[in-house]
């Protein structure tokens, strides 16, 4: 069904709508969607990348990469153990709350 088609069809069924998709039913449209597009400007310029490094060779060769993306230091192993702390206390106390409405 074409467009115009459509509209007719529609505004048939529905007399009182004044508008449909935007467009008045009193404001004659003619347009075509392929005209208009704007048109494709040149940008004036060319990219070279034939010798540009997308990607760190090392990084890429290396078997297992995820290894090295924390550092294990004794700062970060502290505030793990502070974080397994919390997490211990937190289920602690759904635990408790858990019971008290259960009891």
């Amino acid at each position: 069904m074409t467009g115009n088609a459509y509209s007719n069809k529609v505004y048939k069924i529905f007399p009182a709508l004044k508008s449909l998709d935007g467009y008045r039913k009193l404001a004659p449209m003619k347009f075509n969607i392929r005209e208009s597009q704007p048109v494709e400007q040149d940008a004036g310029f060319e990219y070279n990348t034939e010798n540009t490094d997308w990607y760190n060779f090392e990084a890429l060769n290396d078997p297992y990469p995820g290894q090295k993306a924390f550092d294990d230091s004794s700062i970060a192993k502290r505030e793990e153990a502070q974080f397994k702390t919390v997490l211990n206390d937190c289920k602690n106390l759904l635990d408790r709350k858990t019971n008290i409405l259960l009891y």
